[in-house]
């Protein structure tokens, strides 16, 4: 389970930056532990047509971010080595 602690202040004005700064973090971490993407998937009735659809999609995006990713890598390598 994933938690933030916001430490006791008396100044109210920097108890709302904690805040702040303390809901930016839950955010992130949410975002990282994959609740975000499991709430938008729950969030409605998807056929099994549409899911399939959907995976391939998700599945073409991720090769080809790892393409780019390696072409840009062996093209920043091969110039870096002369």
């Amino acid at each position: 389970m994933s938690y933030i602690k916001i430490e006791p202040d008396s100044d109210h004005a920097k108890h709302i930056v904690q805040v702040d700064y303390a809901l930016k973090e839950l955010r992130k971490i949410l975002k990282r532990d994959g609740i975000f993407e499991e709430l938008k998937n729950r969030e409605g009735f998807m056929s099994p047509s549409k899911k399939r659809r959907f995976k391939k999609s998700e599945a073409f995006k991720r090769k080809k971010r790892e393409e780019r990713k390696q072409n840009w890598f062996v093209k920043n390598r091969s110039s870096n080595e002369f």
